[in-house]
């Protein structure tokens, strides 16, 4: 049996800012897709199921509501790709989904019906360790650039618990918290952070360093070629 009885109502539309894989790249979902023997149907299935719960508490940016879980509709409805009960079986067997149907006496192939557990969300969304891993390489002073003879300028004289709350809102999965944390150790090493840990954070200030960085790396590059001229 399929999930032949979804139907999309027509007024439901698609939210582009909701399957934002958020730093994700093939390789690492490939990685997990073979850390669990799972296919991409049923890790495209798990992803949607995990960001509706992250929208549910109210952690996805921009977001109005629920609407990830439409996404398994229209894909159900508009793409003819529907998860049958073998695949949804498989995952629960596997103890990355709970089916809550079954405490209402009958199966229902709803997807609201089925929650991710902590087993995949604990492979793929951040957590406060990585937030403190984050604030353990951040560096706690940098040179007073206005004096270099005066004392250092403190960084991390903010609150803690406030810096935190912006990181886990901006940074929502271990791969993006990876690319963070590259890009970051990168600007430490060649004298780029010279600003407080929170308007680092609260200007997402790695997406510039990350710029930085790639001009950097390239250079040498764009160098070497243009010299063989």
């Amino acid at each position: 049996m399929i999930f032949n009885s979804w139907h999309v109502p027509h007024f439901v539309k698609s939210n582009e800012n909701v399957m934002n894989v958020d730093g994700i790249t093939p390789t690492q979902m490939v990685d997990i897709m073979i850390r669990f023997q799972i296919t991409a149907k049923q890790f495209l299935l798990l992803f949607i199921l995990e960001t509706d719960r992250l929208e549910e508490r109210g952690h996805i940016i921009g977001s109005k509501g629920s609407d990830s879980i439409q996404n398994v509709y229209r894909i159900a409805s508009h793409l003819n790709e529907k998860w049958t009960f073998d695949e949804i079986d498989d995952l629960i067997d596997k103890g990355l989904i709970v089916d809550h149907s079954s405490k209402i006496g009958s199966r229902s192939s709803l997807p609201d019906n089925y929650v991710v557990t902590d087993l995949f969300t604990a492979s793929i969304i951040a957590d406060m360790t990585n937030f403190e891993e984050f604030w353990e390489l951040y560096p706690g002073f940098c040179d007073n650039f206005q004096d270099f003879r005066g004392p250092k300028v403190p960084l991390k004289a903010v609150d803690y618990e406030e810096v935190e709350r912006m990181y886990m809102k901006y940074v929502r999965t271990k791969p993006k918290h990876t690319l963070v944390m590259n890009v970051l150790q990168w600007a430490i090493d060649t004298g780029q952070v010279n600003m407080s840990i929170q308007k680092y954070v609260a200007s997402k200030m790695w997406d510039q360093h990350r710029l930085l960085k790639r001009a950097a790396i390239a250079s040498p590059m764009t160098k070497s070629i243009h010299g063989k001229r």
